[in-house]
């Protein structure tokens, strides 16, 4: 069984690389450079989920949780112990989020070995088929003017895509692990860039594949096994 999740954009979003491009924008979205679709990097998307656990370790323990022990040794267990040494590395591994299969191939195909010549597909134009660009710049609190040489532009995958990370354990993940897994999932709400200025809604669901069935949402019936898991419900 493979397991992924599944991150829909719900407003415009930027997982920034870092860079920008020359004459473009200032701080250029995360894509793969040879088919040019947006990615969002696997790392990006476990320090999300890590975050979450926290927020939600913390929860359980405010609220003297009978299951606030059994939820720590999942999160050591899946995410790692922070500062740990090598070998003490956490179960999960995430994987780059991309588009769906299906148009990765067909988009590749149609940049690496075009079967019309005259007709040619470029990176750059898959690139801005699938973003937009948004320009942000600082205001004097004073005169409520626009500040001098403060305009930045940034590229942003627009809502309504969906990307699929997929998962591996290092070894079986428990149930405990899946269901605190679901919860961080459901409990990320933003990722990106300027997330706390209304981009980078996300939607993130936990899908099971299993050979030769059609995919599934596990989602909720992980996270009934966490909120057995918070009150302390024997299994």
């Amino acid at each position: 069984m493979q397991s992924f999740l599944n991150i829909e954009l719900l407003s415009d979003t930027a997982f920034g690389s870092g860079k920008g491009a020359t004459g473009a924008v200032d701080i250029e979205v995360e894509h793969d450079p040879v088919i040019g679709l947006p990615i969002i990097p696997g790392r990006s998307v476990k320090g999300l989920l890590v975050e979450e656990c926290f927020n939600i370790l913390y929860s359980l323990e405010s609220a003297g949780s009978p299951g606030i022990e059994r939820a720590r040794e999942a999160a050591a267990l899946l995410f790692g112990t922070p500062g740990s040494q090598a070998g003490a590395e956490g179960n999960l591994h995430i994987a780059d989020a991309t588009l769906p299969v299906p148009l990765c191939v067909a988009v590749r195909a149609a940049i690496t070995e075009p079967t019309n010549k005259a007709v040619t597909l470029s990176p750059v134009q898959v690139l801005e088929s699938l973003t937009d660009i948004r320009k942000q710049t600082a205001v004097d609190q004073v005169t409520g003017a626009p500040q001098r040489n403060t305009l930045r532009s940034t590229r942003v995958a627009t809502r309504g895509l969906s990307f699929l990370a997929p998962l591996s354990f290092t070894s079986v993940a428990s149930d405990a692990q899946l269901s605190l897994l679901t919860a961080c999932a459901l409990g990320v709400r933003r990722g990106g860039l300027s997330r706390n200025r209304g981009q980078g809604r996300l939607s993130i669901r936990f899908l099971e594949y299993r050979a030769g069935e059609a995919a599934v949402d596990t989602t909720m019936a992980h996270f009934a096994d966490f909120e057995r898991l918070a009150r302390g419900d024997a299994r």
